[in-house]
């Protein structure tokens, strides 16, 4: 950005500060504080104004806008790397630039203290210092996030710390330092939302200590992400079942994930609204032992599962039906695509029809080869509700255009294989069908408050 483009920006930013200024002034005329007029401000020069001022002037300035400000004077540069307007810092775009010569040390010194409230360090490579500093100088921050970053000891014997009370911590994809990954097991008594990662998992085992002790200490977990995790297992979901407060399970691409213990989990986790098993090694046999209609579910994935086959779907179909708060149902490649057919979609129908899932509005068929026009149609035809059908990529699909949307009730949006989503206000506005591979699931979750952000 030219300094032309950022003078621009900075008066765009004066004029919405001083108006807001001005505006509540007159909101509240009436009330003895109003006689304290502003200062006049017309005519007034940049370098004229008084620190508070240019301060929220840059509060709303990029990181990017910030440093390029820092340029333009010493007073600037002062002002810009003010405490107060470093309480939300992403780095992750900076990561290259900033581990050259370890200027990423200085950084967290220098200007990562006090206030910072929320710190994205994803991709550096972060040494035990570098966490010390940040737990000895950040007592605010409460949302920490380190994907894929690559945890390094620089001392054998030296004790490693990490920030304390944090609230949200995301360090999936990371590996490195045992050492690291045992200090962080210390500092999660706070945790409200946890993305983990198998370097975490190993690192216990190695230390002798068991994930599921530390899942079952987690009194405030509400949102944990433990996808593309290769040592999650069964037995550790065991001990999740005492955690009341659980809102979303990610188990995204578990794959020694069998569903043994979603009996259990099940019925005790009345708060649980999202589960995310798409990937994960779940059968026929686990669909028909758990007792889906006792869930308080909002959102159920269940794509990608290979091993769930068209009698399966038959099983799991009336417990769905039974799921008064059911909004999605994602069945995306189910059984590589082969188990959901035409006949399971009329059964699908036919249970929604006189079941008591009154919530649901959007389903992912996305890339089940065995479903045609014949049996989208006939389960449009008999469960007309939804707002949304994900078919895209399906091989037995010829035609699902204007034909679908005509037949709909009840305003039905486009289907999401003819539309995209606008990027500016999230609408659905109609194209031309593509082959994209896009699910519906991918997106939807991404955009949801419901769970942690993950890879599409």
């Amino acid at each position: 950005m030219g300094h032309d483009e950022l003078k621009r920006k900075i008066s765009d930013a004066i004029i919405y500060t001083i108006s807001r200024a001005l505006s509540f002034n007159e909101e509240q005329t009436d009330e003895p504080s109003a006689n304290k007029s502003l200062p006049n401000c017309v005519g007034t020069r940049i370098s004229e104004l008084d620190n508070p001022v240019i301060l929220k002037i840059f509060s709303y300035l990029s990181r990017a806008d910030l440093l390029k400000a820092a340029e333009v004077c010493k007073r600037w540069h002062e002002l810009s790397f003010d405490r107060s307007l470093w309480r939300n810092v992403d780095l992750k775009g900076y990561c290259k630039t900033l581990m050259q010569g370890e200027r990423i040390t200085e950084v967290t010194e220098k200007y990562l203290v006090s206030n910072v409230v929320a710190l994205d360090l994803s991709g550096f490579m972060l040494t035990d210092s570098i966490l010390g500093t940040l737990a000895n100088n950040c007592p605010e921050l409460r949302k920490l996030v380190v994907k894929s970053v690559n945890f390094q000891t620089q001392g054998k014997e030296k004790e490693v710390l990490f920030p304390k009370h944090l609230k949200f911590l995301d360090m999936r994809y990371s590996h490195g330092s045992l050492q690291i990954y045992k200090a962080i097991t210390r500092c999660l008594q706070d945790i409200k939302w946890l993305g983990i990662c198998d370097g975490f998992i190993l690192a216990l085992k190695c230390d002798g200590s068991n994930l599921s002790d530390v899942l079952r200490d987690l009194r405030s977990i509400e949102k944990l992400d433990m996808s593309h995790c290769k040592l999650a297992t069964d037995a550790v979901l065991a001990a999740l079942s005492t955690s009341e407060r659980l809102r979303v399970l990610n188990l995204r691409k578990c794959q020694n994930i069998q569903g043994e213990a979603l009996e259990v989990l099940i019925p005790n986790l009345q708060s649980l609204e999202t589960l995310i098993l798409d990937g994960t090694s779940i059968d026929d046999a686990c669909i028909a032992k758990v007792p889906w209609e006792q869930a308080g579910l909002r959102y159920l994935e269940l794509g990608w599962c290979h091993f769930i086959s068209s009698d399966g779907l038959s099983t799991l179909f009336p417990k769905v039906a039974q799921m008064v708060n059911l909004e999605y149902l994602g069945l995306c490649r189910v059984g590589d695509g082969r188990s959901l057919t035409d006949k399971n979609l009329i059964q699908l129908a036919n249970h929604l029809n006189y079941g008591i899932c009154t919530n649901l509005n959007a389903i992912n068929f996305s890339m089940c080869d065995s479903i045609t026009d014949f049996g989208l149609r006939a389960f449009v035809r008999k469960y007309p509700k939804l707002s949304a059908v994900d078919a895209t990529n399906c091989a037995g699909v010829r035609v699902f255009s204007s034909e679908f949307d005509s037949s709909m009730p009840y305003g039905r949006k486009a289907s999401l294989s003819d539309t995209r989503m606008d990027e500016n206000n999230d609408a659905y506005t109609p194209r031309r069908r593509t082959g994209s591979r896009g699910s519906f699931s991918a997106t939807q979750f991404a955009l949801s408050k419901y769970a942690l952000e993950t890879p599409l």
